[in-house]
């Protein structure tokens, strides 16, 4: 709907509760390609069975009323908790009538945890999933050889996978000392030294190795009857220990493939500035 298209019966806007997403769901959605139709995809039930993708009011490319997508914003931070400390102090000392010496410091420090979002592959990023995966329910697979499709992609939003919570740190501190004074009358001095320090961390718990994670969605079945990862095959030097997730349906993949996929990324920035200054001022005459 457009400026131009628009009207009381057509409006270019609706405020609508159970807004979900038409391109995701939390037990994974097919919504393209040969294996479902414009109006109806392939969804997954807890147990990882395929089911109706039943779409809402509404429809646009990304959001829906109602539906079996996932919901919009359910992972909202509306006040985000944050203990702060601050602190500061400046004493001065009269050296002589003329000079005074001070020292001053300052120190701040928040930190802040909270719950950012779950992962979500969807829309451009889905997941490839490969036909032969013995996690694809052997009537989808069946319907894939029937069709000749070699692939499809899974866009999901699983929340019980965990949600990503960020940590961050922030730590500052700044110390000086200097002097200042008089002298014939009209003239003033002033010195100092200045040093700061400023560290940032940010830590994100349980975020999703990308990597690891599209190892972990290739699974085959091995030689001997075992689900196993492709590259755990090909390579078990360097992937010998993925463990194959089945992400077809919520809480369908196991601790120990949740375990494998997910990490803590890290980064940590400190800056630090010396400063020295110094000025004299009066009337020469």
């Amino acid at each position: 709907v457009t400026t131009q298209t628009m009207s009381p019966s057509n409006p270019r806007q609706t405020i609508a509760c159970g807004v979900t997403q038409p391109n995701s769901a939390y037990g994974g959605a097919i919504i393209s390609g040969p294996l479902v139709t414009p109006t109806q995809g392939i969804t997954f039930d807890s147990n990882g069975n395929p089911i109706p993708f039943v779409y809402g009011d509404l429809k646009s490319t990304n959001l829906q009323v109602g539906g079996m997508g996932n919901l919009m914003g359910d992972v909202v931070n509306f006040i985000t908790p944050m203990d702060n400390k601050v602190a500061f102090t400046h004493i001065s000392y009269d050296v002589t009538d003329n000079v005074e010496a001070f020292v001053q410091g300052t120190f701040g420090r928040a930190e802040s945890l909270y719950a950012q979002t779950p992962p979500y592959f969807n829309g451009a990023t889905p997941l490839n999933i490969l036909s032969g995966n013995p996690f694809i329910p052997a009537s989808l697979q069946q319907r894939m050889d029937d069709l000749g499709v070699q692939s499809f992609a899974l866009n999901t939003t699983p929340k019980s996978w965990g949600v990503i919570d960020t940590d961050t740190h922030y730590e500052s501190w700044e110390a000086l000392v200097g002097f200042k004074g008089s002298f014939g009358g009209t003239w003033k001095w002033n010195a100092h030294y200045q040093h700061g320090r400023t560290a940032f961390g940010v830590i994100y718990r349980d975020q999703i190795n990308v990597e690891r994670l599209y190892r972990a969605v290739d699974a085959v079945r091995a030689p001997d009857g075992t689900i196993r990862c492709y590259s755990a095959i090909v390579d078990p030097v360097n992937h010998g220990n993925c463990v194959p997730l089945n992400p077809m349906g919520a809480n369908s993949a196991s601790p120990e493939a949740l375990a494998y996929i997910h990490d803590t990324p890290w980064n940590y920035n400190v800056m630090e500035q010396d400063n020295f200054a110094a000025s004299i001022d009066g009337q020469p005459f």
